[in-house]
Formats: C-alpha cells, sequence, structure tokens
C-alpha cells in the first residue's frame, strides 16, 4: 500500500474467511441457521 494504490469494496453481508476449516465451517453453519432452516432466499 505504501507503493502502490489500495482498492477497496464496501459491501453488505457477513464476510467468511474460508482459507482455513473453522472459517469454512462457520460460513457452512451460517448458511444452514439463515437460509435453509428459514427458507430464505440468497
Amino acid at each position: 500500500a505504501q507503493n502502490g494504490c489500495v482498492i477497496a469494496y464496501k459491501f453488505k453481508g457477513k464476510r467468511f474467511d474460508c482459507g482455513g476449516a473453522e472459517g469454512y465451517i462457520d460460513a457452512t453453519n451460517f448458511c444452514f441457521e439463515n437460509y435453509y432452516k428459514t427458507g430464505k432466499a440468497y
């Protein structure tokens, strides 16, 4: 960032770090709780 430009994007929603098992499991559980159980659309 000191020698170049930084590109950022602001978004609504929740972000998960799926680079490891814990983040992937958190994302899977979030989808299950918020979409499959409630029937909401993405």
